[in-house]
């Protein structure tokens, strides 16, 4: 199948977040080889238009940043997470979300066609490793691709965890959809790349992380939930891990503005999902926390990042729509010097 790309939005600003829309070769259990539309959301300044080939240079930079893949709620497409990428993007962070759909060729239509299947599958993670691994796009000059972060959306969350854990290399793995064949990313010397996942509301029960691979938790506290993901969090088993849960947000408040109670693209609200109204100044600092608390997990976890240690220590502590923060595995700040970790 022809990879093909094309360039879905430029911003004026020189940092801001861009966005580019790529088919990829995806490989299913059957043998039948589907193309998988996905987004890439990154940081870098663009001096040619893109159309058939990347012709653009990277910013400088510093240090690294891992690669993040984002497996989607069921069935909300990938255009609907753009706001919380862009902001990780801004940050540095490489956001990818594969949209797993029956739709071909390059989908830059932001209709709300229901995905088939419905459910994410880890193992187009493996499709878009095995991509970046062979052409190397310009927009990873500063992304670290033999680290890889899984982010998820409800049950794209839960495919994350049963990635991470372990679960979709057993025998039963093959009655898991949001697995589907998935193996684990090895780099060169023969070393998983996975080090991380991140979630807003999506788990799958008891989950036991081999060692140096840390777990986070966003969720809200609307409806029946109420602190309902502590019980969540007790049951993953890893070296380091973060619950953070904040008030007026709901299930889908990691998806973009949708006014009044229409609900996301691809998505169905019922129950109390149904009856929740926000206004769009809410929302949007709602994904900002979103994704400043996914940054902060992965710098503090992965890098020992002093500063993003203590916005979990105190720095979110001190934002009144924080409701509950429990961390395991922190490094506190007083046991090391002020500013940024190592990386």
């Amino acid at each position: 199948m022809m990879k093909s790309i094309i360039l879905a939005s430029v911003a004026v600003a020189a940092n801001a977040a861009k966005s580019i829309i790529v088919e990829i070769p995806h490989l299913q259990p059957n043998g039948a080889v589907v193309g998988l539309n996905t987004t890439f959301h990154f940081s870098s300044s663009i001096n040619s238009t893109i159309n058939s080939t990347f012709a653009f240079n990277g910013d400088a930079c510093d240090d690294l940043k891992p690669l993040t893949i984002l497996l989607n709620g069921a069935p909300i497409i990938a255009a609907q997470y753009a706001d919380v990428a862009k902001k990780m993007a801004d940050q540095g962070y490489v956001v990818a979300i594969p949209e797993y759909s029956e739709r071909s060729g390059i989908i830059d239509d932001p209709t709300c066609i229901v995905q088939n299947p419905p459910f994410p599958a880890a193992s187009t993670a493996n499709s878009v490793d095995d991509y970046l691994t062979a052409t190397k796009p310009d927009f990873l000059t500063c992304t670290d691709t033999d680290k890889i972060i899984l982010l998820g959306h409800s049950a794209g969350g839960a495919a994350a965890f049963f990635a991470a854990d372990g679960s979709c290399d057993t025998f039963f793995s093959r009655f898991i959809p949001q697995c589907e064949g998935f193996t684990d990313m090895l780099d060169s010397n023969g070393v998983n790349k996975l080090k991380g996942v991140l979630v807003f509301e999506g788990t799958a029960g008891e989950s036991d992380l081999p060692p140096g691979v840390f777990a986070g938790i966003v969720s809200s506290t609307y409806g029946d939930r109420g602190d309902g993901y502590v019980s969540a969090y007790n049951d993953i088993n890893a070296d380091k891990k973060v619950l953070l849960t904040y008030n007026d947000m709901n299930h889908y408040s990691v998806n973009n503005w949708n006014e009044g109670e229409d609900p996301p693209c691809g998505s169905q609200r019922s129950g109390d999902e149904a009856n929740f109204v926000e206004d769009e100044a809410n929302h949007e600092e709602g994904t900002s926390l979103i994704a400043d608390a996914f940054i902060n997990i992965a710098n503090a976890f992965m890098y020992d990042d002093s500063q993003a240690v203590e916005f979990l220590e105190t720095g979110a502590k001190e934002n009144p729509r924080l409701s509950l923060i429990m961390t395991q595995g922190l490094i506190p700040t007083r046991s090391k010097g002020k500013g940024k970790g190592n990386r």
